[in-house]
């Protein structure tokens, strides 16, 4: 399979890896000299052997000689430094591209509240500097420990101290287990590499190459796909739409990524996506798409959960019969259904929720489950009946059947998808209008009704000049008939010539005054010649002017209409008229309020109307069926029943492979536990990944082969990953996987995205989608920030968006007593606990600011009838220091300031 088997084979070591200090375990107790000599006494072996963590050959063991534990309290250690190794005839032996490293948690920058013996700078410097060459000597790899420590904490192996720790006279030397975890991505991990084809999809994840750009489409390509609107307020943003248009153009093994930066809408663009996927899966009567959203980052999936909660809001407008239909069709039909999106938590996260409360549609195979609970019969046939009761007051007749509303619906749903078909036409219009009035009329109405003008009295002047021309024309004709016949015959002589132009010099005389140009000579050729020349003159310059003026007639016309056809639609749809010339953005715009919204929302109850017939059916179709599916087929039948009433399912990526998974017993096993995980690989239609610069490629890459296509929405300038795997650890991985050759590919890889320790998801995605909206990186971009104010996120925008981002919010002035952007300048001195530094006068002025502040801060938050939020929901304070934090925390807490977070941005 290649290169992409490489780094999938990669990517599990470093899962498997990633943190694994925490996956170690206790370990058995070894002094530092025999550590160094790396011969280990019969002592030794016998204490492994009976902890049961003896095994000789390709076994995994980590050496930590460095251990200390705090003088208060013995449980607290510090094991910062380790070194891989394999035990044979009771010696330790290097593993080749296994090298020495530094927990990732005793590094800074770090989330955590730990202490810090160094920094990754200095780690990554001295790991690229010196590549991992031991082989079969401990003494290289003891060397080799001893000098990336000493690099990176200023500090040897046996001299190394920490104030308030007693050094452990002993290591340790602890196993790293090499069966699994238990864990649903190493499972798949598992799964995955024991097959013969990668799916399609995953294969483009892993691919190391820089995919092709091609143009970008046009701003109306991809409209006819957009279907469905979530709400009849706001109209999607012009990044939104676009990024809407390109992923309808995208191929099953694709994948886009939209660049999000923060307050630009990702949500509301995941929301327009599974809503007009869903509409179009309605109005083809198929089964509906599964989709999944997912992110390692638990506020990302609370955020898509929540806005999938929220009731569609509805615009302001005047009464119309079109607003009736609309607040007759808000709402579910099926009153417990609360949600367009369904939660997948891990056990422990569902524990939590049932014990604090929640509104989530929670589905849990061996817990709680809200789809099963709707399936209960007396259950049903409440909801049936709630959903008979709620169509006849929307129809304003009643029902026999289900089938019945079912096929309503769906005609309703096709005369407003064929509506929206027909607003797109008229969009198309208008657009071509447009850019051809920015083309021929400088952009202006104005311009184009003053060239009609001028146009229309050019042609009357022509008319005239016509006129003229051809009766001069008919009368020269009728002169020359008039000529005696021998003339013609004896034209070669020159005598006939001369009575000839004799002759002409009449009709000269009588047509000099009406002629509308001199003639040059009294010969008859020259004459005719002349009349005929200038004839076609004024013909062809007549014919031109008429198809000028014809032209700005026909757009006139068209632009009048359109705008008389777009005013008498938003009357319709109870909203005021307009007198602006319509483009296609305000087409497109209206279209999002209204008919979108509408197929929506008729989307919906034709997908409840299914999933009630389909309920009802169960227990016949397994009476009928002649073949009896397998557990993976149930579970997608299941999962499409789902998706009839809550079309995206919402996960962390840690529980996709889980929940995309069906145990299949062995048929000829007599045992019941006797049989294999199926995956759900290739059925997902599309995978949405969320704040996607926060995900490790490692922690993704098997989400990807459960899905066709994938929407990788996020920003690489925000957090960053939180991984705890070692950057020496990383590399060494990459080697020895032989994803990279030698370290000067390393950069190159970083660039890629594709490192287990420093890349993410959406670097891969931004490389691997063939659009690309600008220089800052691959991919669609969202420009539009409602968020922040101008002066804040104009910070933001000059320092990492390159003056890309359209600050859209207003300049309101809330806090009226502060800047929107401020600097205070406090004299004071930063000091040093080891890696960690603090600033003493800096944290008591930010405390002693809020004491004096607070009450004004109250005040100007709470202006609002009823809100009450505490300080802690308006303040919080950010510092990239551990101990700085515990200092800002001490100070508020004398100030009698409490429940503020302090911390690392991680910690907002």
């Amino acid at each position: 399979m290649g290169k992409e088997q490489d780094v999938l084979r990669y990517y599990f070591r470093c899962f498997r890896d990633d943190g694994l200090s925490s996956k170690l375990g206790e370990g058995v107790n070894l002094s530092y000299q025999e550590m160094e000599r790396g011969i280990v006494s019969e002592e030794f072996l016998r204490r492994l052997l009976k902890s049961g963590k003896l095994e000789e050959g390709e076994i995994e063991y980590h050496v930590c000689p460095v251990v200390l534990m705090h003088e208060k309290d013995k449980f607290q250690t510090v094991a910062p430094l380790y070194i891989p190794a394999c035990i044979k005839d009771g010696r330790f032996f290097p593993i080749p591209h296994r090298p020495p490293y530094i927990s990732r948690e005793y590094l800074s920058p770090s989330s955590e509240d730990k202490v810090a013996v160094g920094s990754v700078e200095k780690m990554d410097r001295y790991v690229m500097k010196h590549p991992y060459m031991a082989q079969d000597h401990w003494e290289e790899a003891w060397h080799y420990a001893e000098e990336m420590f000493r690099a990176v904490t200023g500090s040897t192996m046996r001299t190394f101290a920490i104030k308030g720790y007693a050094r452990s006279e002993t290591g340790r030397v602890i196993p790293l287990p090499e069966k699994p975890q238990g864990s649903a991505i190493e499972s798949a991990y598992q799964e995955l590499l024991s097959q013969d084809r990668l799916p399609v999809l995953l294969k483009e994840y892993l691919s190391l190459e820089d995919r092709e750009k091609v143009p970008l489409l046009s701003a109306e390509a991809g409209a006819d796909k957009h279907l469905g609107q979530m709400n009849g307020v706001f109209p999607l943003s012009d990044g939104q739409r676009e990024s809407l248009h390109h992923l309808f153009s995208i191929e099953n093994g694709e994948i886009l990524a939209v660049n999000g930066p923060p307050g630009t809408g990702k949500t509301t663009l995941i929301q327009n996506v599974v809503a007009s996927l869903w509409v179009e899966a309605a109005l083809q009567e198929k089964e509906p798409p599964i989709i999944v959203a997912a992110s390692t980052n638990n506020q990302a999936v609370t955020n898509i959960l929540e806005s999938f909660a929220k009731e569609g809001m509805l615009s302001e407008s005047h009464s119309s019969e079109w607003m009736e239909k609309i607040k007759k069709l808000r709402g579910r039909w099926l009153p417990d259904v609360k949600s367009y999106g369904i939660y997948f938590p891990s056990s422990d996260k569902a524990k939590k929720l049932q014990e604090k409360g929640h509104d989530y549609q929670i589905v849990r195979f061996n817990g709680e489950n809200f789809m099963e609970g709707l399936e209960e019969r007396w259950k049903f046939h409440e909801l049936k009946n709630k959903f008979i009761e709620r169509y006849q007051q929307f129809a304003k007749r009643s029902a026999h059947s289900i089938k019945e509303i079912r096929a309503h619906l769906h005609e309703e749903l096709k005369k407003t998808h064929q509506a929206i078909l027909d607003g797109m036409e008229l969009a198309r219009k208008l657009e071509d209008g447009r850019k051809q009035l920015h083309a021929e009329f400088e952009g202006s109405l104005e311009t184009l009704q003053k060239r009609e003008q001028e146009w229309k009295e050019q042609l009357e002047e022509k008319d005239r000049l016509l006129d003229q021309t051809e009766a001069l024309k008919q009368a020269w004709r009728a002169f020359r008939r008039k000529e005696p016949l021998i003339w013609k015959i004896l034209s070669l002589f020159t005598s006939v010539e001369e009575k000839r132009e004799g002759r002409n010099r009449e009709f000269i005389a009588q047509w000099r005054e009406k002629a509308p140009f001199v003639f040059s000579s009294f010969s008859t050729s020259s004459i005719e010649q002349s009349i005929v020349h200038y004839h076609d003159e004024v013909r062809k310059d007549w014919e031109e002017t008429s198809a000028c003026l014809q032209k700005a007639k026909a757009l006139l016309h068209t632009l009048n209409e359109g705008k008389k056809e777009f005013n008498r639609w938003l009357v319709a749809f109870g909203r005021t008229g307009t007198d602006d010339l319509p483009d296609l953005g305000s087409v497109l715009r209206e279209l999002d309020r209204t008919l979108r919204y509408e197929a929506f929302l008729l989307a919906t109850h034709y997908w409840e109307a299914r999933w009630l017939e389909e309920v009802e059916g169960l227990p016949r179709l397994e009476q009928i069926r002649e073949k009896r599916p397998t557990p993976k087929e149930r579970r997608i039948e299941l999962y499409h029943r789902y998706a009839k009433l809550a079309p995206c399912f919402v996960s962390t990526l840690h529980m996709l492979p889980q929940i995309m998974s069906v145990w299949q017993k062995d048929p000829l096993a007599y045992e019941k536990n006797k049989g294999k995980t199926e995956y759900l690989f290739e059925v997902i239609d599309l995978l949405i990944i969320d704040e996607a610069g926060q995900v490790a490629p490692q922690i993704a890459a098997p989400s990807f082969a459960l899905a066709r296509k994938a929407l990788v929405v996020g920003d690489t300038l925000q957090i960053e990953p939180v991984v705890s795997l070692p950057s020496a650890v990383d590399v060494g991985n990459l080697l020895g996987f032989k994803v990279m050759k030698d370290l000067s590919q390393l950069e190159d890889m970083e660039a890629k995205g594709i490192t287990a320790a420093k890349g993410n998801v959406m670097k891969i995605a931004q490389r691997r989608s063939k659009y690309q909206k600008n220089e800052l990186a691959g991919g669609m971009f969202l420009a539009e920030h409602r968020r922040c104010v101008p002066e804040i996120i104009g910070f933001c925008n000059s320092l990492a968006y390159d003056n890309n981002l359209i600050p859209a919010r207003p300049n309101e002035h809330k806090y009226d007593f502060l800047p929107h952007m401020g600097y205070a300048d406090i004299e004071g001195q930063a000091e040093a606990d080891g890696t960690s530094k603090f600033n003493v006068m800096e944290a008591e002025a930010i405390a002693s600011w809020l004491k004096r502040n607070k009450e004004k801060i109250l005040d100007r938050a709470n202006r609002k009838a009823g809100s009450k939020r505490e300080l802690g929901e308006i303040v919080g304070i950010v510092t990239p220091f551990r101990y700085q934090s515990t200092l800002i925390k001490a100070f508020l807490s004398e100030c009698g300031i409490e429940g503020i977070t302090v911390g690392t941005l991680h910690a907002l």
